[in-house]
């Protein structure tokens, strides 16, 4: 079928549905209980959630949320906001071209309905419908997996609207949680078992009753539950890349909200009464969402951070509440050992088919393809794993 008889069907898809777009934050209150009732994959797109993330952020304009209907059926949901941000694109951890824009974000797992290759040809054209109202410069779904209809749907070029292909494709690990941790370490591989038991005893034998385990979760003291993990944030390399945990407004609200609904669990390794590692993040719908961890690199001998988790995963396993692990999006080597399964996303952008769209997606599509090809050349020598230890290193030599 040709690319031309494959968008005219696609036309003929949307038409089967109604569609509506929600803009203001009222109108969401409006609709709560419609909203509580999708069973979203990720707490992102949760009502509470959402709302504290757009009130929180300056950049936000208004909420985007878009609703397909089938008949008096909803068939899909759509969350998103409206947001002046900087375009970021990167070679390597430098930004060599960020142009501020306005985008409609769409939340990680943020869109409810699209398992239908149907229902995601038509989410995709009222995105570009928006576009063509001249809404936004551009769309960005992030994290959708590569082998579903969303993705499929996406690789159809509307005349609306042109969208950057050849986006970096990143792995994306979860974790079983069985009974014990017993059986959580008899699915991994011979060698990380070893690792654990052999650190572990390491860390115990060095530091004994100096070392202590903290747990924070629902009624913990939030201004010190975020002294603590403050005082690790700050040594780590993901603060040097202006990522990882941060004390902001986003996070207290977050937090907050998380231990009103006892889902948030936090994890502080001390030594001598002085924070030194952390794990924490969400329980939501039998998943737990890690947080970006932290540790003291001048501790990395000891795999603190390793001994944290399991501590960690300990605990969740005696949680009815958590089957599963998410890890989150990206790639670390504590992911691959501890992981079970992994499925392969990349980001989708839409951009508006406008003189300022076309620049746009002309210079993210120049940058990821210098950063591709950089990155085969330095990983067919082994440079690309040294230069990513060297970053976790920092100045202290420390290998996490």
């Amino acid at each position: 079928m040709s690319a031309v008889a494959i968008r005219a069907r696609a036309s003929e898809t949307a038409r089967q549905f109604d569609a509506r777009v929600l803009g203001s934050f009222e109108e969401l209150e409006q609709i709560r209980g419609l909203w509580n009732q999708v069973e979203w994959a990720g707490p992102d797109a949760d009502l509470d959630f959402f709302l504290a993330v757009a009130h929180s952020r300056p950049d936000v304009e208004r909420p985007f949320v878009l609703l397909i209907n089938r008949g008096e059926s909803l068939v899909a949901m759509v969350v998103a906001r409206v947001e002046r941000i900087p375009f970021a694109s990167r070679i390597g951890h430098k930004v060599v071209h960020s142009p501020l824009v306005r985008s409609i974000t769409v939340v990680p797992d943020g869109v409810h309905g699209a398992e239908d290759p149907t229902v995601a040809a038509a989410v995709l054209e009222e995105l570009a419908a928006a576009l063509a109202r001249g809404e936004a410069d551009v769309v960005q779904l992030p994290h959708v997996p590569v082998t579903s209809p969303l993705h499929d749907a996406s690789a159809v070029q509307s005349g609306r609207i042109v969208r950057r292909h050849r986006g970096r494709v990143d792995p994306h690990w979860t974790a079983t949680i069985p009974d014990s941790l017993e059986e959580f370490l008899q699915a991994r591989s011979r060698n990380t078992r070893e690792n654990v038991k052999r650190y572990g005893k390491r860390l115990l034998r060095e530091f004994g009753d100096r070392l202590r385990v903290e747990t924070f979760r629902s009624g913990a003291d939030v201004d010190r539950l975020f002294s603590e993990l403050e005082t690790v944030a700050a040594l780590t390399y993901q603060r040097r890349l202006g990522v990882g945990f941060a004390d902001n407004d986003e996070q207290r609200r977050l937090v907050e909200l998380g231990l009103e609904r006892d889902s948030v669990r936090a994890w502080v390794l001390s030594i001598d009464d002085r924070a030194r590692a952390f794990w924490h993040g969400y329980a939501y719908r039998g998943t737990f969402f890690i947080g970006s961890p932290g540790f003291d690199p001048a501790l990395s001998e000891y795999r603190v951070g390793t001994f944290l988790q399991m501590r960690m995963i300990d605990d969740l396993c005696r949680d009815p509440a958590v089957s599963a692990i998410d890890y989150g999006f990206g790639d670390a080597q504590y992911k691959r050992s501890f992981g079970d399964d992994c499925r392969e996303e990349a980001d989708v952008l839409l951009f508006a088919a406008t003189a300022r769209g076309a620049w746009l997606r002309v210079a993210r599509n120049s940058t990821v393809a210098v950063d591709r090809l950089a990155r085969r050349a330095l990983d067919r020598t082994g440079v690309l794993q040294r230069m990513k230890r060297t970053v976790r290193r920092g100045r202290s030599g420390a290998t996490g």
